[in-house]
């Protein structure tokens, strides 16, 4: 299930996942700011959009007679009547109001007023008010040259270890942005 999403921002959060089989939590910034968030769950990527929304599953689908994803790769998932998926192996999703991811193990999403994802547990993320852009994530800045594009993340230490390898940047497919992330 390869979309065409552009040019991503890949970075880490730093979060604790003891009670959680997922890896890494990975915030992928597009060209044009908008953000959706990579959550790797038992060897299958989910990725949830600023609008609460699962909208990407990285591994071979199966489907069951009722058309409802059945299997992601060797994982066994389960989903609601309406389709939704809940449980990803042995990790539950849960959803709030309007359908809109709230919880994925003990990784907590949460949204503003304006419907936007505003924090993933204790990290913050925050918007230009002009653009709309994601501009910082919890102590990290994100600039954009004027083509839109991300130029550079500096943290109050400095500029963030950013990689650019435009060589990697393929139709259809991601291109991340490793940058290390200090407390």
């Amino acid at each position: 299930m390869k979309k065409s999403i552009g040019i991503f921002l890949t970075f880490f959060l730093l979060l604790s996942f003891s009670a959680l089989c997922a890896q890494d939590l990975k915030a992928l910034l597009t060209r044009d700011g908008k953000v959706c968030f990579k959550l790797n769950v038992e060897g299958v990527n989910l990725y949830v959009s600023l609008a609460g929304k699962l909208t990407e599953l990285n591994a071979n689908v199966h489907y069951n007679v009722l058309g409802y994803i059945d299997k992601v790769g060797d994982v066994a998932v389960v989903c609601d009547i309406s389709g939704f998926i809940t449980k990803v192996g042995s990790t539950e999703l849960k959803y709030g109001l309007y359908k809109r991811v709230e919880k994925i193990g003990v990784v907590h999403f949460s949204y503003g007023v304006d419907g936007r994802l505003d924090h993933i547990n204790d990290k913050v993320i925050n918007y230009d008010l002009m653009s709309g852009k994601v501009n910082k994530i919890d102590n990290a800045v994100v600039f954009y040259n004027q083509a839109g594009e991300v130029d550079n993340i500096v943290d109050k230490d400095g500029l963030i270890s950013f990689i650019p390898d435009l060589s990697e940047n393929r139709a259809g497919e991601m291109k991340p942005y490793w940058i290390k992330y200090n407390n």
